[in-house]
């Protein structure tokens, strides 16, 4: 993802990798059930 900041918010305590996974978990599980 080239602009973390606008997606994410900030910075915050999680890291863009955490994100990532979280994001990706989350789209698997939509397309999973959908």
């Amino acid at each position: 993802m080239s602009h973390p900041v606008d997606w994410y918010g900030d910075d915050n305590s999680v890291t863009k990798e955490e994100n990532e996974k979280t994001f990706r978990s989350i789209i698997s599980i939509v397309t999973h059930c959908a």
